[in-house]
């Protein structure tokens, strides 16, 4: 039995099947003008931009604040390492 033969008559009327589509289709077209009216206003709003432009600044102030403090925890802990490495070896040194 074929896809064609379970479904009822009514459901294969070619008439529904287009005004279905036609529907579907107006249907889109107005989703799409509302999408570029939402567009428009966000882009007709300048402190939209100001603000991300804001937090964008602002997120790359923290992340250069950031990246100075590692690489300063980096430093200490290899004046850290180079401390307790010299005492090993000043320890080792006076138990042979």
């Amino acid at each position: 039995m074929t896809d064609f033969e379970t479904i009822p008559p009514e459901e294969l009327s070619t008439e529904s099947n287009v005004a279905k589509l036609k529907q579907i289709q107006l249907d889109l077209k107005q989703l799409v003008t509302n999408l570029h009216h939402k567009i428009e206003m966000l882009n007709s709003e300048p402190e939209f931009y100001s603000g991300i432009n804001k937090l964008k600044s602002d997120f790359e102030s923290k992340a250069s604040d950031l990246d100075r403090e590692v690489k300063l925890l980096r430093q200490d802990l290899q004046e850290i390492k180079e401390i307790l490495g010299h005492n090993l070896q000043t320890s080792n040194q006076f138990e042979s």
